[in-house]
């Protein structure tokens, strides 16, 4: 579990998914079929990018299908598209997670986040998942400070969770044998549960 020091749990937060393909149903299906973003309120860019961001959400299949151009969410400052809900208190996301094509930038990412603003440079936490596999949990403890990670063992699980109890994180992810792992803290180990 992993605490965030610039998080006012008490305030609203932002529930996001980005460039990813795969199944959520957060809300009711009569909630769902009401948006055309399904379960989501919203999506647009954060930061500079070079294109503007797309969504679809196919209702039948409960997908969503984003495509993005930023640059990162990496060090002081992000850039991304994102499908986003705005929500206070504790929250949980799962997604199963597949990028569209093979090859392409190894850093490309399909994330699960929750954040403090649309600020380019929030306070936030996400489990994110590269395009060369890699999986990490990643996180900006102040508001413009750098993003840090803990990588996970295992490449390119199907699903993607987070978590929200107050300030406090944690992610899971499955690979193809359903094990699911849990960050307590960067500095603690992992356990299975």
């Amino acid at each position: 579990m992993k605490k965030l020091s610039g998080l006012r749990s008490s305030a609203e937060i932002f529930i996001f998914l980005l460039i990813f393909s795969g199944g959520i149903d957060p809300l009711s299906a009569q909630e769902t079929a009401a948006s055309a973003l399904g379960a989501f309120e919203s999506h647009g860019d954060v930061g500079k990018v070079l294109h503007p961001g797309s969504v679809e959400y196919d209702a039948a299949k409960k997908s969503y299908t984003i495509a993005g151009s930023g640059e990162n969410m990496w060090f002081g400052a992000d850039a991304f598209q994102f499908l986003w809900q705005k929500m206070s208190g504790d929250a949980t996301l799962t997604a199963d997670i597949a990028f569209l094509g093979s090859g392409g930038n190894r850093h490309r990412k399909a994330v699960l986040m929750i954040r403090q603003s649309l600020d380019t440079d929030s306070v936030y936490a996400d489990i994110a998942l590269h395009g060369d596999g890699l999986t990490a949990l990643q996180f900006r403890d102040e508001k413009g400070a750098l993003t840090q990670e803990v990588q996970s063992l295992i490449s390119a699980p199907k699903r993607l969770r987070i978590e929200k109890h107050g300030a406090y994180f944690t992610t899971s992810r499955c690979g193809f044998r359903m094990e699911m792992v849990r960050w307590r803290s960067p500095a603690v180990r992992r356990e299975s549960s």
